[in-house]
């Protein structure tokens, strides 16, 4: 006779598998990934809870020893890891959601009302948490300008600095939302004045070879992985692709804005978008425009990340799509 129950560690879920059997003695193991007491039919939940409460330490010991050994789930690039962090955990406090209770918020009409919120200890967010040498970074226009400028880019280093002159601004303030609207201005500006460089080029390319992409032949016997890292307007983009039995396997794509929106990962550092905000002072919490202002300036493009929540935490709607009509 087996009940299963769930234990959390670092929000995920490890079952609990209870088994009472004809014997005197209660006892607890961990093994793959599950938590296991074997006790008799007498014994009390209460009493199982508490021997898994009392032996917290060694739990959480054995399960991250076991993590550790099993494959790494996260990418690397040029021997690099990035942290991925998914969404919200699985944990069921209320509803499926997790809440902090007795919490006051701003609802729509800026009053501050009595909500039910997100656990801010917890995972928070649908977006992931790439991360550099394990730092987060903020790509687009404003990455690009200066990194160029500071390598004395020879397309860039001469616009960058008629606009310091023209605007009697210091090298310092790039770093700032009008730096961000400002170096994505200069990127369109550099971008034009050498467009037909670009396309000429192209077009000598043309002379010697018409070739319109690379040829490929895909063996069904055999697996493939590929990637690819770029430079698009809103910053790094990066696809990894897997290919098995002839058909893709897996596709992860870390795009501009995943690295601008990250949540806080592991380590508790911040993204972009949030340690922007951090010290921002709001004139008028019902125009929260500041907010809005700072955002804007990344030119967002997060729709796929965006979910519609009922502030009391009751399920809005309920979707299934049928594969077969994709």
């Amino acid at each position: 006779m087996a009940s299963v129950n769930t234990y959390i560690l670092k929000y995920k879920e490890y079952p609990i598998e209870i088994i009472r059997k004809n014997n005197k003695n209660t006892y607890l193991r961990v093994k793959e990934g599950k938590i296991i007491v074997t006790t008799n039919y007498l014994t009390s939940s209460f009493t199982i809870n508490k021997l898994i409460k009392d032996n917290t330490s060694f739990i959480n010991k054995v399960l991250l020893k076991d993590n550790q050994k099993k494959e790494d789930t996260s990418f690397k690039l040029f021997g690099i890891t990035y942290d991925i962090v998914y969404g919200f955990p699985n944990t069921e406090i209320e509803d499926n959601k997790i809440y902090t209770k007795d919490e006051k918020t701003l609802n729509a009409k800026g009053q501050m009302a009595d909500s039910k919120v997100f656990d801010h200890a917890g995972k928070y967010s649908w977006i992931k948490a790439p991360r550099y040498d394990s730092e987060p970074m903020q790509v687009g226009p404003l990455a690009n300008i200066v990194v160029n400028y500071a390598k004395g880019n020879q397309y860039v280093a001469p616009v960058v600095e008629k606009f310091l002159s023209d605007t009697g601004l210091p090298l310092g303030a790039v770093l700032s939302t009008l730096g961000r609207t400002a170096t994505r201005m200069i990127e369109a500006k550099v971008i034009a004045d050498n467009c037909l460089k670009a396309f000429n080029n192209l077009v000598e390319n043309l002379k010697v070879d018409d070739s319109t992409c690379a040829p490929y032949v895909i063996d069904k016997n055999k697996e493939y992985k590929g990637r690819y890292i770029g430079h698009v307007p809103r910053g790094t983009l990066s696809h990894w692709c897997r290919i098995k039995n002839g058909v893709i396997e897996n596709w992860q794509a870390v795009v501009p804005s995943t690295w601008n929106a990250s949540p806080k990962d592991a380590a508790g550092k911040m993204g972009s978008y949030e340690a922007c905000l951090v010290g921002l002072k709001i004139a008028d919490l019902k125009q929260p425009l500041e907010i809005i202002r700072k955002i804007h300036s990344y030119d967002p493009c997060i729709a796929c990340a965006v979910h519609v929540m009922d502030m009391k935490g009751n399920e809005i709607s309920h979707y299934k799509v049928n594969p077969n009509l994709i």
